[in-house]
Protein backbone atom coordinates (compact mmCIF):
# COMPACT_ATOMS: atom_id res chain seq x y z
CA UNK A 1 0.00 0.00 0.00
CA UNK A 2 1.25 3.40 -0.86
CA UNK A 3 1.15 5.96 1.92
CA UNK A 4 -0.24 9.28 1.16
CA UNK A 5 3.22 11.16 2.08
CA UNK A 6 5.53 8.68 0.52
CA UNK A 7 8.56 8.85 -1.68
CA UNK A 8 9.83 6.32 -3.47
CA UNK A 9 13.29 7.96 -5.30
CA UNK A 10 15.33 4.45 -4.94
CA UNK A 11 13.61 1.56 -5.58
CA UNK A 12 15.66 -1.91 -5.58
CA UNK A 13 14.36 -4.74 -7.87
CA UNK A 14 15.93 -7.82 -6.80
CA UNK A 15 14.66 -10.59 -9.37
CA UNK A 16 14.32 -13.99 -7.56
CA UNK A 17 11.98 -16.06 -10.56
CA UNK A 18 15.06 -18.02 -11.60
CA UNK A 19 15.29 -21.94 -10.86
CA UNK A 20 19.12 -21.99 -10.30
CA UNK A 21 18.88 -25.35 -11.99
CA UNK A 22 22.84 -26.22 -10.72
CA UNK A 23 21.36 -26.41 -6.88
CA UNK A 24 17.85 -27.05 -7.26
CA UNK A 25 18.78 -30.27 -8.67
CA UNK A 26 20.08 -31.25 -5.16
CA UNK A 27 18.41 -29.12 -3.10
CA UNK A 28 14.80 -29.61 -4.51
CA UNK A 29 13.99 -25.44 -4.61
CA UNK A 30 15.58 -22.47 -6.11
CA UNK A 31 18.83 -21.37 -5.16
CA UNK A 32 17.28 -18.35 -3.91
CA UNK A 33 15.43 -20.32 -1.12
CA UNK A 34 18.37 -22.47 0.17
CA UNK A 35 18.81 -22.53 4.13
CA UNK A 36 21.99 -20.30 4.82
CA UNK A 37 22.51 -20.06 8.50
CA UNK A 38 19.01 -20.88 9.01
CA UNK A 39 17.15 -18.02 6.29
CA UNK A 40 16.64 -18.42 3.12
CA UNK A 41 19.43 -16.54 1.00
CA UNK A 42 17.02 -14.03 -0.58
CA UNK A 43 16.45 -13.15 3.39
CA UNK A 44 20.04 -12.41 3.83
CA UNK A 45 19.90 -10.14 0.18
CA UNK A 46 16.51 -8.36 1.14
CA UNK A 47 17.98 -7.34 4.64
CA UNK A 48 20.47 -5.95 3.66
CA UNK A 49 18.58 -4.04 1.16
CA UNK A 50 15.88 -3.11 4.12
CA UNK A 51 18.97 -2.04 6.43
CA UNK A 52 20.53 0.80 4.16
CA UNK A 53 19.18 4.27 4.05
CA UNK A 54 19.32 5.03 0.51
CA UNK A 55 16.67 2.29 -0.16
CA UNK A 56 12.89 3.35 -0.32
CA UNK A 57 11.33 0.32 -1.42
CA UNK A 58 11.75 -2.86 -2.56
CA UNK A 59 10.14 -4.61 -6.12
CA UNK A 60 10.61 -8.90 -6.44
CA UNK A 61 9.57 -9.92 -9.24
CA UNK A 62 9.25 -14.08 -8.85
CA UNK A 63 8.01 -17.18 -9.64
CA UNK A 64 3.91 -17.69 -9.15
CA UNK A 65 4.00 -20.61 -7.36
CA UNK A 66 6.43 -19.09 -4.97
CA UNK A 67 5.01 -15.83 -3.97
CA UNK A 68 3.28 -16.18 -1.15
CA UNK A 69 5.88 -18.04 0.46
CA UNK A 70 7.93 -14.88 0.09
CA UNK A 71 5.40 -12.81 1.24
CA UNK A 72 4.42 -15.12 4.65
CA UNK A 73 7.82 -16.58 4.98
CA UNK A 74 10.42 -14.44 4.27
CA UNK A 75 8.82 -10.76 4.33
CA UNK A 76 6.16 -10.81 6.98
CA UNK A 77 8.59 -13.26 9.36
CA UNK A 78 11.61 -10.88 9.22
CA UNK A 79 9.61 -7.69 8.74
CA UNK A 80 11.19 -6.13 5.47
CA UNK A 81 8.59 -3.65 5.42
CA UNK A 82 10.39 -1.47 2.49
CA UNK A 83 8.65 -4.66 0.13
CA UNK A 84 6.25 -2.81 -1.71
CA UNK A 85 5.23 -5.38 -4.50
CA UNK A 86 6.17 -9.52 -4.72
CA UNK A 87 5.26 -9.87 -8.59
CA UNK A 88 5.04 -12.87 -11.11
CA UNK A 89 8.53 -12.74 -13.03
CA UNK A 90 9.48 -13.04 -16.59
CA UNK A 91 11.17 -16.60 -18.04
CA UNK A 92 14.32 -14.72 -17.63
CA UNK A 93 16.63 -12.52 -15.74
CA UNK A 94 15.58 -9.83 -18.35
CA UNK A 95 12.30 -10.04 -18.23
CA UNK A 96 11.72 -10.44 -14.47
CA UNK A 97 13.65 -7.56 -14.72
CA UNK A 98 11.26 -5.43 -16.86
CA UNK A 99 8.52 -6.57 -14.84
CA UNK A 100 9.96 -4.89 -12.08
CA UNK A 101 10.68 -1.90 -13.86
CA UNK A 102 7.18 -1.68 -15.63
CA UNK A 103 5.89 -1.89 -11.95
CA UNK A 104 7.64 0.52 -10.51
CA UNK A 105 6.64 2.96 -12.92
CA UNK A 106 3.48 3.83 -10.61
CA UNK A 107 6.13 4.79 -7.88
CA UNK A 108 7.92 7.63 -10.21
CA UNK A 109 11.23 6.82 -9.06
CA UNK A 110 14.23 8.51 -9.83
CA UNK A 111 16.68 5.81 -9.76
CA UNK A 112 16.62 2.28 -9.54
CA UNK A 113 19.13 -0.60 -7.82
CA UNK A 114 19.04 -3.97 -9.52
CA UNK A 115 20.45 -6.89 -7.60
CA UNK A 116 20.94 -10.97 -7.53
CA UNK A 117 18.61 -12.29 -5.39
CA UNK A 118 21.67 -14.71 -4.44
CA UNK A 119 24.13 -12.56 -3.38
CA UNK A 120 23.54 -12.20 0.14
CA UNK A 121 27.13 -10.89 1.79
CA UNK A 122 26.09 -7.45 -0.62
CA UNK A 123 27.41 -4.42 2.06
CA UNK A 124 25.17 -1.07 2.48
CA UNK A 125 28.47 0.82 1.61
CA UNK A 126 28.14 -0.12 -1.75
CA UNK A 127 24.86 0.02 -2.31
CA UNK A 128 24.60 3.62 -0.91
CA UNK A 129 28.06 4.31 -2.89
CA UNK A 130 26.15 2.97 -6.29
CA UNK A 131 23.54 4.83 -5.93
CA UNK A 132 25.58 8.13 -5.28
CA UNK A 133 27.26 7.66 -8.29
CA UNK A 134 23.87 6.82 -10.45
CA UNK A 135 22.50 9.94 -9.24
CA UNK A 136 25.83 12.09 -10.03
CA UNK A 137 25.95 9.88 -13.65
CA UNK A 138 23.09 8.04 -14.20
CA UNK A 139 24.61 4.46 -13.66
CA UNK A 140 26.79 2.57 -12.58
CA UNK A 141 28.08 -0.88 -12.69
CA UNK A 142 29.30 -2.96 -9.23
CA UNK A 143 32.40 -4.77 -10.20
CA UNK A 144 36.23 -6.14 -9.20
CA UNK A 145 39.12 -6.48 -10.98
CA UNK A 146 40.27 -9.84 -12.46
CA UNK A 147 43.48 -11.81 -11.01
CA UNK A 148 43.46 -14.81 -12.47
CA UNK A 149 44.87 -14.96 -16.66
CA UNK A 150 41.74 -14.88 -18.57
CA UNK A 151 42.06 -17.37 -22.25
CA UNK A 152 39.95 -16.78 -24.99
CA UNK A 153 39.34 -20.53 -26.08
CA UNK A 154 37.72 -22.08 -29.29
CA UNK A 155 37.22 -26.03 -29.69
CA UNK A 156 39.70 -26.68 -26.35
CA UNK A 157 42.22 -24.69 -28.08
CA UNK A 158 43.66 -20.86 -26.35
CA UNK A 159 43.49 -18.75 -29.35
CA UNK A 160 44.47 -15.45 -27.12
CA UNK A 161 45.12 -14.41 -23.85
CA UNK A 162 43.62 -11.39 -22.49
CA UNK A 163 44.99 -8.52 -21.03
CA UNK A 164 44.44 -8.90 -17.39
CA UNK A 165 44.53 -5.38 -17.12
CA UNK A 166 41.51 -4.55 -18.62
CA UNK A 167 39.54 -7.29 -16.86
CA UNK A 168 36.86 -6.97 -14.39
CA UNK A 169 34.18 -8.88 -13.56
CA UNK A 170 30.41 -7.84 -13.00
CA UNK A 171 28.79 -8.01 -9.88
CA UNK A 172 25.38 -6.19 -8.66
CA UNK A 173 23.99 -3.84 -7.47
CA UNK A 174 24.00 -2.14 -11.30
CA UNK A 175 22.15 0.65 -10.32
CA UNK A 176 20.96 3.34 -13.16
CA UNK A 177 18.39 6.55 -13.30
CA UNK A 178 15.11 5.22 -13.37
CA UNK A 179 14.03 6.51 -17.05
CA UNK A 180 17.87 5.38 -18.74
CA UNK A 181 17.41 1.97 -17.34
CA UNK A 182 13.82 1.96 -18.72
CA UNK A 183 14.33 3.31 -22.43
CA UNK A 184 17.57 0.42 -22.15
CA UNK A 185 15.26 -1.89 -21.60
CA UNK A 186 12.59 -0.96 -24.09
CA UNK A 187 14.68 -0.94 -26.91
CA UNK A 188 16.14 -4.42 -25.90
CA UNK A 189 12.41 -5.45 -25.53
CA UNK A 190 11.74 -4.16 -28.80
CA UNK A 191 14.60 -5.40 -30.82
CA UNK A 192 14.13 -9.27 -29.19
CA UNK A 193 18.09 -8.43 -27.61
CA UNK A 194 18.58 -10.68 -24.74
CA UNK A 195 21.85 -9.14 -22.24
CA UNK A 196 23.68 -10.61 -19.68
CA UNK A 197 22.91 -7.68 -17.77
CA UNK A 198 21.55 -4.25 -17.05
CA UNK A 199 25.12 -2.35 -18.11
CA UNK A 200 25.59 -4.80 -21.12
CA UNK A 201 21.93 -2.92 -22.14
CA UNK A 202 22.57 0.56 -21.30
CA UNK A 203 26.02 0.03 -23.32
CA UNK A 204 23.49 -0.39 -26.12
CA UNK A 205 22.04 3.17 -25.99
CA UNK A 206 25.71 4.06 -26.75
CA UNK A 207 26.14 5.65 -23.00
CA UNK A 208 29.05 5.19 -20.29
CA UNK A 209 28.67 2.86 -18.14
CA UNK A 210 31.33 4.03 -14.71
CA UNK A 211 32.07 1.16 -12.57
CA UNK A 212 32.56 0.90 -8.66
CA UNK A 213 34.62 -1.71 -6.59
CA UNK A 214 32.99 -4.28 -5.60
CA UNK A 215 33.95 -6.81 -3.14
CA UNK A 216 35.40 -10.20 -3.38
CA UNK A 217 32.61 -10.96 -0.35
CA UNK A 218 29.92 -10.37 -2.89
CA UNK A 219 29.51 -13.79 -4.29
CA UNK A 220 27.05 -15.30 -6.21
CA UNK A 221 25.55 -18.34 -4.90
CA UNK A 222 25.17 -20.58 -7.59
CA UNK A 223 26.62 -23.84 -6.98
CA UNK A 224 26.58 -26.16 -3.93
CA UNK A 225 30.45 -25.44 -3.40
CA UNK A 226 29.11 -21.73 -3.27
CA UNK A 227 26.76 -22.31 -0.48
CA UNK A 228 29.33 -24.44 1.22
CA UNK A 229 31.47 -21.32 1.02
CA UNK A 230 28.87 -18.73 1.90
CA UNK A 231 28.33 -21.05 5.30
CA UNK A 232 31.96 -20.55 6.16
CA UNK A 233 31.67 -16.83 5.80
CA UNK A 234 29.07 -16.59 8.17
CA UNK A 235 30.54 -18.63 10.39
CA UNK A 236 33.81 -17.28 10.57
CA UNK A 237 31.84 -13.62 10.97
CA UNK A 238 29.97 -15.12 14.12
CA UNK A 239 33.46 -15.95 15.60
CA UNK A 240 34.94 -12.55 15.27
Amino acid sequence: MIMANQTYSVIAIIPAAGAGSRLQSILNQPKQFAPLAGKPILTHTLLQFQRCDSIDGIIIPAASEYIDFIQTGIVHQFGIDKVLDIIPGGDSRQNSVWEGLSRAKQYDPDTVAVHDAARPFISSNIIEHSVEVARHSGGCLTAIRVNDTVKRVENEAVIATLNRAELWAAQTPQTFRYRLLLRAFEKAMAEGFSGTDESMLVERLGETVPVIHGSARNIKITTPEDLKIAQAMIETENKV
